[in-house]
């Protein structure tokens, strides 16, 4: 009987799912809410894969025990005390059925360069960077949360754009993007949004939704959101060059862009080279979703 695989790359915005074959052809996939294992009680974590495993195998036709293995990868899934945690909770939703937990940044690693070396920033809600050098040396960078880090991140990138408009409002002045944000969250006041924020569930997350605006508004010459981009360009320029420093790399560095900030590639792009040496780097897409690549990490393991 062929094998079967299923991958799940949770974000801190959305999770995205997939039911694969050995080749890593995607057979069906699912989309799901974000979660981060950080501070989550590992029964929601668990009834979470198994309802995108009932999802994934539903619309291939198949039941779950066909499945040979899945792969959860998330944030927080390096801690052991919270691997181990939500491995054991998922044996009470899933005795048949193995489970590994990962990282959200070794799935992306692992499917952007198929398992070979390469620097991988990734970016959405939060950020962090992985590197693998040319002797199977791993190493990362940033990664430790909105509050002490996640520079260049969509997070941060609202963020700027919510303390450059409250600024304005202040001296009695909008920006552009003050009428945008106020209409995304359906406000009155730009000053509504410290309430919105605070008060919300996942302050990071919602933050973050902000970043496409930023593009937008830069698209159309607002010179405050190309601010915006271009810091957090050079952000993630300087996690990869960290990495670079760190690993010994022979020949061309590969490096790629992962994330929900990936979509913005060109506009970020031209930021993150001002920190790597021309002709040391190349930035490429990557060779599979992260999703696939949580797969591929784990049967590297096997």
């Amino acid at each position: 009987m062929l094998d079967y695989y299923i991958g799940i790359d949770c974000g801190g915005t959305k999770t995205e799912a997939v039911l694969c074959d050995p080749g890593y052809n995607i057979i069906t996939r699912s989309r799901f809410e974000g979660l981060n294992l950080r501070g989550l009680n590992p029964n929601i974590a668990a009834a979470l894969v198994k309802k995108i495993i009932e999802d994934l195998t539903y619309q291939a036709g198949m039941l779950p025990y066909h499945i040979t293995l899945t792969v959860l990868a998330a944030a927080g899934g390096g801690d052991p005390e919270i691997r181990s945690q939500v491995e054991y909770s998922l044996k009470g939703y899933m005795p048949t059925q193995p489970v590994k937990v990962i990282t959200d940044a070794e799935a992306a690693l692992a499917g952007a360069f198929k398992g070979e070396p390469g620097i991988v920033i990734i970016a959405g809600t939060g950020s962090i960077a992985w590197g693998k050098d040319s002797a199977g040396e791993i190493a990362r960078a940033g990664g430790y949360g909105y509050i002490l880090g996640d520079e260049g991140s969509g997070f941060w990138m609202g963020r700027e754009a919510l303390k450059r408009c409250l600024d304005a409002h202040h001296r009695s002045e909008r920006i552009p993007l003050t009428a945008k944000i106020c209409e995304l969250w359906g406000l009155e006041y730009i000053s509504d949004t410290v309430n919105m924020v605070y008060e919300s569930e996942k302050p990071a997350a919602k933050t973050a939704e902000i970043a496409p605006l930023i593009f937008q508004a830069a698209e159309s010459g607002d010179d405050s959101a190309s601010e915006i981009i271009a810091s957090a360009g050079e952000a993630l320029g300087k996690i990869a060059k960290t990495l670079a420093d760190k690993l010994a790399f022979e020949g061309l560095i590969k490096v790629c862009l992962s994330g929900g900030l990936s979509k913005q590639r060109r506009a970020l792009e031209p930021h993150i080279l001002k920190h790597l040496i021309s002709g040391k780097f190349e930035i490429v897409s990557p060779a599979y979703e992260p999703a696939i690549g949580a797969v591929i990490h784990s049967r590297g393991m096997d």
